[in-house]
């Protein structure tokens, strides 16, 4: 069942995803929801609540500094990403944005990414009220680090009481 109520739950360009990115090279963040470290969120505790993250996905969003092809996995679990035991991996899924599919609106804007109707079931198997994100660049210019390279994520997670 779920509770009708989206939830954005954004990274702050300050705290995540710092590290420059060489093509293929992924950084890794585990979002504590619950405590709102590192993130901000509206309604961010009810989505927390048990820390379970039990949750659809709805949409997407990126906001980057720099116009490159992103993808972003969902885990379910921060033992094993990308790891090398595959029965310790708790993939959840994958989006992939070329560059193209950036838009600028002006030339001060930042470069906007999106996907609207998603329905993927989201659990942090840990039960430490995280999501577990991996932002990979896919392009072969590198990502720059810190201010240079700002990139937030934002994701509308609606709560249920089961997946």
């Amino acid at each position: 069942m779920q509770s009708g109520n989206v939830f954005r739950v954004r990274t702050l360009s300050t705290v995540n995803f710092l590290g420059a990115l060489a093509q293929n090279a992924a950084l890794v963040e585990d979002l504590a929801v619950g405590t709102m470290t590192g993130v901000t969120s509206q309604g961010g505790w009810g989505l927390a609540a048990g820390l379970h993250m039990r949750s659809r996905l709805r949409e997407l969003r990126i906001l980057s500094k720099e116009n490159l092809a992103w993808a972003v996995e969902l885990w379910g679990s921060a033992t094993g990403i990308a790891g090398s035991d595959i029965d310790a991996e708790a993939f959840l899924g994958r989006w992939e944005f070329a560059a193209a599919d950036g838009r600028k609106d002006t030339a001060d804007t930042f470069w906007k990414y999106w996907i609207a109707g998603l329905d993927l079931s989201y659990q942090d198997f840990d039960n430490t009220g995280k999501l577990h994100v991996r932002l990979i660049n896919l392009s072969a210019a590198s990502k720059s680090a810190n201010a240079a390279g700002a990139i937030v994520l934002e994701f509308a997670l609606e709560p249920t009481q089961g997946i």
